[in-house]
């Protein structure tokens, strides 16, 4: 899968579970939109996603998009599974009722790298739609 670790959503480990818990409580998803998340960004991106706030407990990932206005490179640090030999990004904007904004930058610039723990690869974005985003979404 380009050097991405595989994360199986179907069998998650103790301490996932209670993260995922934890961050469906509304001060928690605050909390962690506004210290730990910026925190997380500084993190990976100087360590080329090395390291993270998440410290291995929960699966994530540095995505690097094209601007969809600007041409400028973007970096943010998001949750992922892996579905098969695909790469499932979490586009829920820490539950915000609209897509967070590297989404908007995929269908314009679909070639994106990924980077997670000290590896990296290059990948083509698609959205999920019909049974794909179903099966992905449950």
């Amino acid at each position: 899968m380009n050097g991405i670790p595989r994360v199986d959503l179907n069998r998650p480990t103790a301490t996932q579970r209670v993260i995922g818990r934890l961050l469906a409580v509304k001060p928690v998803s605050v909390i962690h939109r506004v210290v730990a998340a910026p925190i997380d960004e500084r993190l990976m991106r100087s360590t080329r996603g090395s390291l993270s706030t998440a410290f291995g407990a929960a699966p994530v990932v540095m995505l690097r998009t094209t601007g969809a206005k600007s041409g400028a490179f973007r970096d943010v640090t998001l949750a992922y599974f892996t579905d098969g030999d695909d790469v499932i990004l979490i586009a829920s904007n820490c539950g915000q009722a609209k897509h967070p904004s590297w989404y908007h930058n995929l269908p314009k610039n679909p070639e994106c790298e990924l980077f997670a723990n000290g590896r990296s690869g290059r990948f083509v974005a698609r959205t999920t739609a019909g049974s794909d985003h179903d099966r992905c979404s449950r």
